[in-house]
This record gives structure tokens, C-alpha cells and sequence, in this order.
């Protein structure tokens, strides 16, 4: 470093043990020193009275001093009344220009590299889901981008937005919801509102109002061993449910329960 770039401080130095500072660093000065102050500029157009900053001037005067800027001259924002630089094909942005050009939001990620062309973060805090659908509109907390946690989820996986929600625990108690002419239903509840017969109908496109039956009904299984017949009620394929867990997973079956 040259010499001249240097200059002498204190004994003790700024900020460390060494006695030089560049000539680019701020000269340090006590809050004490500084507080209740006004800033010492009092020009025939445009007077201060900001706060002190260090040697008697406010920020702006002080740094107009160090690099020989004229004094008297009023403060400008470059930005004042301009909106955001950011014009992207996918989330082009409105919001007040804070820094070069950009908002807050953009000018940060300008500065750490960041992907500038993504959408916001919302401050959700207080906020209600933003879903309000002819059908299903939502009132409960927002989580993220403005929306709760289910409609948040469903807009990410690209799943239909306006439909009800299902709350663990909501079908407990509640029987079918078909109530044919012939066939009414009173069976608990499975899935969207049916028991498990008509919510298999309706996914299949079969008839819902008719008759829910059992193939295995009053049926016996079919396993008649010559050392170990069954009679227990058929569960599947014709087996009872021994018969059939010992066909599935090869063993043997003419043999006994296992249970007493």
C-alpha cells in the first residue's frame, strides 16, 4: 500500500492495534458525541437539518465534503416515483424502485445471484387462503403464496382447486349419502360422502341404485383336505381367510390351525 494513501490516527488506531486507516474508511465517532445534533450545513437555498453523522454534517454533506461536491444542493433519489426494473416473461414486477433500478426484492437477489424472474414471497401472517371458488371458497390460514397448505399443495401438483376438502376424522359417524328409490344406503362412510360399494360404483361408472350383494355370501370353503376339511365361511377366490393367506404364500394346506 502506498504511503500516501495513509494517514496517521490516534496511538491506539482505529478499529485494531494499527495507526493507519485508508482513505477510504469513515472516521469513527461516539454515538455520545453525535446524539441530539443537527447537521451543520445551513446553505442560503437548501439548509439541513438531519441528524449528525460524523464532524458535524449529516451522511450526505459529510460524503459531498470528502469528494468536493457542491454543498447547496438539494437531495435527490434516483429512483423517486419509478417502479421496479424487472419486466420478466413470467412474474414482471410493480413495485416501487428502491436500488439501481430495482425493488427491494430484486435488487437482493441481483446482489446474491439469484434466480430474478420467480414470484415473490407473501407475507402470510393474519392473511386468509386467497382460493375464493364459485363452489369451495376457503377462510382458513394462509401458509404459502398466499394460499393454505391443501389449495397451496393442489396449485403445485396442478389438482382442481375448487373442490371440498377432506378433513381426517370428518366421515366418522356419517353414513352413505346415496338414497336411491330402490336401494337407500346406510352403511358408514368411506370416501366422498358413499360407502365403500357405491364410491367403487361411482368411480367405475356402474349403477348405483341397486342391490349390494356378496359373491362369497353363505359359502363354505372349498379346501376339503382328506385329513383337515374346512367349513369356515368363504372370505376370497373360494377359500376361507387361512386357506387363502396359505395359497398365497405357498405352504401347505391340508394341515391344521395354528390357532387353539
Amino acid at each position: 500500500m502506498r504511503a500516501n494513501c495513509l494517514a496517521p490516527t490516534s496511538e491506539n488506531g482505529i478499529g485494531g492495534g494499527s495507526k493507519y486507516f485508508t482513505i477510504n474508511q469513515t472516521p469513527q465517532q461516539s454515538n455520545e458525541a453525535t446524539k441530539g445534533k443537527i447537521c451543520a450545513h445551513d446553505g442560503p437555498k437548501y439548509p439541513c437539518d438531519r441528524p449528525v453523522y460524523v464532524k458535524g454534517y449529516c451522511s450526505v454533506h459529510y460524503h459531498r465534503q470528502y469528494r468536493g461536491n457542491l454543498m447547496d444542493a438539494p437531495f435527490r433519489s434516483k429512483n423517486k416515483g419509478k417502479i421496479c426494473a424487472h419486466d420478466g416473461p413470467k412474474y414482471p414486477c410493480d413495485r416501487p424502485a428502491k436500488s439501481k433500478g430495482y425493488c427491494e426484492t430484486h435488487v437482493l437477489r441481483l446482489y446474491h445471484d439469484s434466480p430474478m424472474d420467480v414470484p415473490p414471497k407473501i407475507n402470510n401472517k393474519g392473511k386468509t387462503c386467497a382460493h375464493d371458488g364459485p363452489k369451495y371458497s376457503c377462510d382458513r390460514p394462509a401458509q404459502s403464496k398466499g394460499y393454505c397448505r391443501t389449495h397451496y399443495s393442489r396449485q403445485r401438483l396442478g389438482r382442481p382447486m375448487d373442490a371440498p376438502i377432506r378433513i381426517r376424522g370428518e366421515t366418522r359417524s356419517k353414513i352413505c349419502t346415496h338414497d336411491g328409490p330402490k336401494y337407500p344406503c346406510d352403511r358408514p362412510v368411506m370416501a366422498k360422502g358413499y360407502c365403500n360399494a357405491h364410491y367403487n360404483r361411482q368411480y367405475n361408472g356402474h349403477p348405483m341404485d341397486a342391490p349390494i350383494t356378496s359373491e362369497n355370501e353363505g359359502k363354505k370353503c372349498v379346501h376339503d383336505g382328506p385329513m383337515y376339511p374346512c367349513d369356515r365361511p368363504v372370505r376370497a377366490k373360494g377359500y376361507c381367510q387361512m386357506h387363502r393367506r396359505r395359497q398365497l404364500e405357498g405352504r401347505p394346506m391340508d394341515a391344521p390351525s395354528t390357532k387353539t
